[in-house]
């Protein structure tokens, strides 16, 4: 081994090593990786954004004396609908403005419930409402069932 290129050149199983393409190929791979380690850190830089605008409109709901898991739920509900909202003062206004509206609702439908209690027959409640349906007023109601006396026996008794 001379170094002597003609004299290797008539080996035919000897060649010189292409490290050019290799070294393409591996410079591409590197290229290739390190954007796949950028595009990932913008995802948790952006993951981490979203997380912290979050907790700030969380934060600013419980201010305004909403309850944690009801500003969380209804955080959760604005970020999913509107991916493109980013401000913290856009997100709590949504999310202020469901949970009022979800209160009005609820509020109307215990409103349009009426509570439907039942009575003994010796409850004056039970009494009143048998009159009211007999078209008796509850006076008369009472006073038939004895809870009301009349004047002229009590002056009776005591004279």
């Amino acid at each position: 081994m001379t170094g002597n290129v003609n004299k290797i050149v008539e080996f035919g199983d000897i060649r010189s090593l292409d490290v050019d393409e290799f070294m393409s190929g591996q410079l591409n791979q590197i290229n290739l990786n390190q954007k796949i380690k950028e595009v990932q850190k913008q995802k948790k830089k952006v993951s981490t954004d979203n997380e912290s605008v979050k907790e700030h409109a969380i934060l600013k709901l419980l201010d305004l004396d909403i309850e944690p898991k009801k500003a969380k739920k209804y955080v959760d509900l604005v970020i999913e609908s509107d991916a493109g909202t980013v401000s913290v003062k856009e997100i709590v206004k949504k999310a202020f403005s469901l949970i009022i509206e979800s209160e009005t609702k609820s509020s109307v439908k215990e409103r349009k419930r009426k509570p439907s209690l039942e009575f003994s027959e010796n409850d004056l409640r039970h009494i009143v409402e048998e009159g009211k349906k007999k078209q008796l007023s509850a006076y008369e109601a009472l006073k038939n069932n004895g809870y009301i006396k009349s004047v002229d026996e009590d002056f009776l008794k005591v004279v």
